[in-house]
Order: structure tokens, then sequence, then C-alpha cells
């Protein structure tokens, strides 16, 4: 999804949206182009009261660095079990393209209320003809809810917390992992942020190789935070 609302999946927009959403967005609830307004304004105004993602989180207790040990190990558990589930159906009603649900009527949200109800249908007709919910339960809700909502925790704060934002070198931050943490934690290269921040036109594929030709650079090298694992 992110990747799409950069229109880095196509470079024909409908088919880039059209790929996100059926493959990516409505999956876990998202609508690329809601998404899209969003984040769009997190790249143009990071950090301020502009900035969608810091409005939603910079004054919540839960987003208040440093943590301590205790917090942790009382907090992170009730996370899991379901306060990540919680977190992430709060966001999919931002980014599902339905809000504000007052105005369903509106041609735009009744052609998204008839996208999803297409979508869904048609996911649930192919569990039942292959008599597969017990397997899509373990292996998709179970995931979503449980399990993919801490990642993305985890993710988000390496992004973006924790840091001193004194200039734009150290708002966002390099995460340089092995292979195992990036893939469970940075897929896709998203834990290369403060490179995406500065190019977000560059495919994820290719943002390693441009940190490495940043770090030539002598200023870049000596104030962008970079974070070795």
């Amino acid at each position: 999804v992110h990747e799409a609302v950069h229109y880095r999946v196509s470079t024909r927009i409908w088919l880039n949206d059209l790929i996100s959403d059926v493959f990516a967005a409505m999956p876990i609830l998202f609508d690329t182009e809601m998404y899209r307004q969003s984040h769009s304004k997190h790249h143009r105004y990071l950090n301020t009261d502009q900035d969608p993602d810091w409005i939603r989180k910079h004054n919540h207790p839960s987003w208040q660095f440093p943590v301590s040990l205790k917090k942790i190990l009382t907090t992170g558990p009730l996370f899991v079990l379901w306060g990540g589930a919680i977190e992430w159906l709060n966001f999919a009603t931002f980014f599902c393209g339905l809000r504000p649900f007052q105005t369903l009527h509106t041609k735009k949200q009744l052609l998204q209320v008839t996208k999803r109800f297409l979508f869904f249908a048609v996911i649930g007709s192919l569990l039942t003809y292959f008599q597969a919910w017990k397997l899509f339960a373990i292996y998709w809700l179970v995931p979503f809810l449980f399990i993919f909502p801490t990642f993305q925790r985890i993710r988000s704060i390496a992004e973006h917390f924790g840091l001193s934002r004194t200039h734009e070198l150290n708002s966002t931050r390099n995460v340089i992992a092995p292979w195992y943490e990036a893939m469970l934690l940075g897929p896709h290269g998203v834990n290369y942020h403060l490179t995406h921040h500065f190019f977000p036109s560059v495919p994820f594929f290719r943002l390693k190789s441009l940190n490495d030709l940043l770090m030539t650079d002598a200023g870049y090298r000596r104030l962008a935070h970079q974070n070795q694992i």
C-alpha cells in the first residue's frame, strides 16, 4: 500500500490503485487513496501540527519516550492481547474511505461501499467454496489482529520517536538491521525511513543503494540518524 501511495506499483494511476486496493489495502481494511491523502501530509508537514500521524500520536501517553522496562512489561502484553487489534481497527476507520459515516449517501462513499461489498463477497465465497474459513481464521485473522499491529507499533516507534528532531536529518531514522529483523519489522525497505523521506519517489528496493550513496557525503554521514543493529 505504501509503495502504491507513492505511485511506485504502476505508472498508470488507475492500475496502481487497483492493484494496491485488491491485493494490499482492502485485505487490511484500508483504501489506497484515503491513505495517500493522509500520508502525503505526513511527508509534507513532518512532525508538525499539520502532520496527521504527529497529531494522532505525539501527545498520547503510549507514544511518550523513553519508556521504563516496568511499563513495557505491564503494557506490552495488553497491547498484544487486544490493544493492538483495537488500535488497528481504529486506523482502518480513518483509512477505509467511508468516513464521515453520516455522509454515506454521497456518490464517492457509496462507490467505496460497493467496492468493499464486492471484494469481501468474493473472498467469502472463495473461503466457503474451498471450506477454508478455519484456515483463514488461524492464518490470517489471528496474525492480522494480534501479531501485525505489534510489528507495526515497533516500526512506527523506530521511524519517528525517541529522536531529538533538531534538524531534518534527525527527525526520522534509518535502522540498519540484519535481514531477519528487517523481514519482520522493516519489510520493503521501510527501515531506510530517513532515506525514504528525502526521496519518497525512489522505490523500496533502491533505498539501500541510495543510502549507501548518500553516506559518501561527509555532511550526510555526520548528521544522518542511523541506528546500526
